[in-house]
Order: C-alpha cells, then structure tokens, then sequence
C-alpha cells in the first residue's frame, strides 16, 4: 500500500502509560504509516504516552526523519526526554490551552494520524477534530489503543455532525 509522500506528518494519541501490547500493536501502525505517507518530519505534543513513544520510536528506527515537539503551557503530563533528541521544539506559552497546543501541531503538520481509546472527551479527540475541520485526518490514519482499529474509526464517524 504506496502512497505519496508528505513532508510532515503529525501525531496525537492518549497520554496514558502504554503496555506492552499496545506498543506492539502501535509499532506495527507506525511502519504502516511510514509506508503510506514515507514522512520527511513528523510533528508530536511532547506528552507522556504516546506522544513520547512515537518520538522516540522515529528517533530509533528513523532517525533521518526531522522529529519537531510542541512543549504545551502546562508541562505537568509532558516527558521531558523528548526534547534531548528533537531537532526542533516549540515551548507554547505558559498558561496557553492544550487546545492552543493542539492547533499548532496541526498547523506544523501535512496530515495527521491518530492513535485514540475512543474517549470522546480527551485532547486526542480535540486534535482530531481540529485536524479534521483542517482537512488534515482520513479515517485510515486513526488507530485503535485499548480497541480495534475498525472501532475507533466507526466510532470517530458516529460522532461527526451530519451534514
């Protein structure tokens, strides 16, 4: 499955400790990824979880790829490691909204890939909504932690306005 290359791809995803299947499952996803969109750089929040994991991962297997971290205002659930082996971070201000943090991933971003529990009130289903009203998020690029990637996705559809 080739597609066309983007320079930038950008990822959101629960900041919940990830087990050991789950980081399985998601290595999988992420070579997934890099097959379909072969990313130049790749954009992420900085937060534990899977934010932290994704960078790190890139820096591994990767490391050629242009890895930027979005710091938010507020560095309580964020991992400080990810900053050692970025290229470029970006430290929102302090006292900005991880909605602020949120949007200017995905204005740094060509597309989007989520890795979401199917929470609707989270900040990775903030990220994909602002990536999605960006024309920024297909439902391909949505995969699953703690679910099936095919629940996460007709679950995200489910919960879109009808137009």
């Amino acid at each position: 499955m080739t597609e066309s290359a983007v320079a930038v791809l950008g990822f959101t995803g629960t900041s919940r400790a990830l087990p050991a299947t789950s980081r399985d499952r998601i290595d999988g996803d992420l070579a997934t990824l890099v097959e379909r969109h072969k990313p130049t750089g790749i954009v992420t929040g900085a937060c534990v979880g899977v934010d932290a994991y994704v960078h790190h991962w890139f820096a591994d297997h990767f490391p050629e790829v242009r890895r930027t971290v979005v710091f938010p205002g507020n560095l309580k659930a964020t991992d400080p490691s990810v900053a050692d082996t970025a290229h470029e971070v970006q430290r929102m201000p302090a006292g900005s909204s991880y909605r602020a943090r949120n949007t200017r991933m995905v204005e740094l971003s060509d597309t989007m890939a989520s890795f979401w529990t199917g929470q609707e009130r989270s900040g990775t289903y903030m990220t994909m909504n602002i990536a999605r009203r960006a024309q920024k998020l297909e439902s391909k690029d949505i995969f699953g932690v703690g679910l099936s990637d095919s629940e996460v996705r007709n679950r995200y559809l489910e919960l879109q306005p009808t137009r």
